[in-house]
């Protein structure tokens, strides 16, 4: 008895140790799935964020792979592939996707149009040049005060412009017009200012760079543009496979991108060229600088020149200031073919950092522009029912006064 009496106890001590040691097994368990979710929702997360801004990844992801390891992109035979073949492919797929007949729906808005071609296409290049100059006598490197110049001298945003539209709650024609307007005019305007700008300081030659402008962009837009119009089965064809051929086009841009760069590290690392990072750091702070202040004062220009439709404002506070990556960066490279692969980097890099802060900004801010385009609107409706109200009571009385004199 005694014996069992023991057992008995020893027993007693002993299960709350099992039942710890149970209960410390399922929180492993509850701890290990918690981070299996964490991580699922983690990867989820990037892969998402990748999806959406693919391009912005895409760029980032091989900027920093083209500092690392500069020899892979300066192998890939640049001046043929990124300098020909993939600006080929890009102004192919602009030309495919460039709808020129809204250009005829420019009556509808012409006020606003020539607003937004305005303080894009002459404005924002005089601000550009002003910023740009001001900088290089402050002691900042010239090739990156050319880029600011550059930068500003490019047409507005295409697709970005027309996705954040409509998700503002935008007038969604005029921002698919004013696109077809800007990038149309963009082709002959930008090589213009830029002639105008830097043509002395960066050896452009007037009739090679037309005549490079008409072999790499304007014969693949023109291509384009005929299988869009002319060549039903092609165009059909592209209409269906649009998201691949975005995708294409965002992918080409990235290798052109990831190409400059490599070359642009290349060089850095063997000494041949030399831009101190502080100088970097302040083009990038100025140009996001640039973007808000640009943003901010087309926001405050349209509501004072065109009150009464809010619709507007909800594309002109994305595609007013923006400037096109899908154009610039082989617009650049045609028109700098002749200069080095390091120095053309440094063009695009402020044009980087302003479109990605456009894009960026933009998606965060389009609920906000929302809100108020439909407050602005409930305001104008609420406005507009009481005259209406009174036009028909004045309208019913002409009428019976009518009947009453018409009576014998």
């Amino acid at each position: 008895i005694t014996k069992k009496k023991r057992y008995c106890s020893r027993m007693a001590r002993l299960q709350p140790d099992y039942k710890t040691q149970a209960s410390e097994e399922e929180n492993e368990e509850e701890s290990e799935s918690s981070c299996g979710t964490y991580v699922k929702r983690a990867g989820s997360a990037i892969y998402n964020f990748i999806d959406t801004y693919f391009l912005l990844s895409a760029v980032i992801i091989l900027v920093a792979f083209a500092f690392a390891v500069p020899d892979v992109g300066t192998s890939l035979a640049p001046a043929i592939t990124s300098s020909y073949i993939a600006v080929d492919i890009i102004f192919l797929i602009v030309g495919l996707n460039l709808r020129t007949r809204e250009l005829a729906n420019a009556a509808n808005h012409a006020k606003f149009n020539t607003f937004i071609q305005f303080y894009n296409l002459v404005l924002l290049p005089i601000l550009g040049f002003i910023v740009g100059r001001t900088l290089e006598m402050l002691g900042l490197n010239e090739d990156l005060a050319d880029g600011v110049i550059i930068a500003m001298s490019l047409p507005q945003v295409i697709n970005m412009a027309i996705v954040l539209t409509r998700l503002a709650g935008g007038d969604e024609a005029a921002a698919v017009c004013n696109s077809a307007i800007g990038n149309t005019l963009g082709i002959f305007m930008t090589p213009m200012w830029i002639v105008l700008f830097l043509g002395s300081e960066a050896s452009i030659n007037l009739m090679s760079t037309l005549l490079k402008i008409l072999l790499i962009v304007i014969l693949p837009i023109a291509v384009g543009q005929f299988i869009q119009y002319r060549v039903k089965f092609l165009a059909d064809l592209a209409a269906r496979y649009k998201p691949k051929l975005k995708r294409l086009q965002e992918m080409s841009l990235a290798f052109i991108v990831f190409c400059t760069f490599s070359a642009l590290a290349k060089a850095q690392r063997e000494g041949k060229v030399v831009y101190p990072w502080q100088d970097i750091l302040i083009v990038i702070s100025i140009m996001v600088l640039l973007f808000f202040n640009n943003a901010l004062a087309i926001w405050y220009l349209t509501r004072f020149f065109f009150p009464n439709e809010p619709e507007l404002l909800g594309f002109a506070v994305f595609g007013g200031p923006g400037k096109t990556v899908a154009l610039g960066i082989p617009l650049i490279s045609a028109l700098f073919a002749s200069s080095s692969s390091a120095t053309v980097g440094i063009y695009e890099l402020p044009l980087l950092v302003y479109w990605s802060t456009n894009l960026l900004t933009g998606s965060y801010i389009a609920p906000y522009v929302a809100s108020v385009v439909q407050q602005r609107r409930r305001e104008l409706d609420a406005l507009a029912s009481p005259l209406l109200a009174s036009k028909d009571i004045k309208d019913q009385s002409t009428e019976s006064t009518s009947l009453l004199n018409s009576e014998p």
